[in-house]
């Protein structure tokens, strides 16, 4: 499946992963987390205890308003993405990559 995979101060890339949780859990380095901070069909993968581990802060989230309201710690695969969701639980077109 072709994702989006995001790492601390550098820059997003596209990339193609093998389908299942293995190979989200491999990118993210630990138990996944799925998120969905957007109203588009986005789904942003992390890792669970990102925070816990203290892996470095990767990406903030903004509301609206532009406001921070959480931080990511950690590898971000996001599933056609940075963010977006679809083939993780369903298929993703070029037009949700974010780069």
């Amino acid at each position: 499946m072709q994702v989006v995979i995001v790492e601390p101060k550098k820059k997003p890339m596209v990339q193609n992963i093998d389908d299942g949780l293995e190979a989200m859990q491999e990118i993210v380095g630990g138990t996944i987390q799925a998120t969905y901070p957007f109203e588009e069909p986005i789904v942003l993968i992390c890792n669970d205890e990102g925070k816990i581990l203290n892996l470095p802060l990767n990406r903030a989230l903004r509301d609206s308003s532009g406001r921070v309201y959480d931080i990511v710690a950690g590898s971000l695969n996001q599933k056609i993405l940075f963010l977006k969701l679809i083939h993780l639980f369903c298929c993703c077109g070029e037009e949700y990559i974010c780069i």
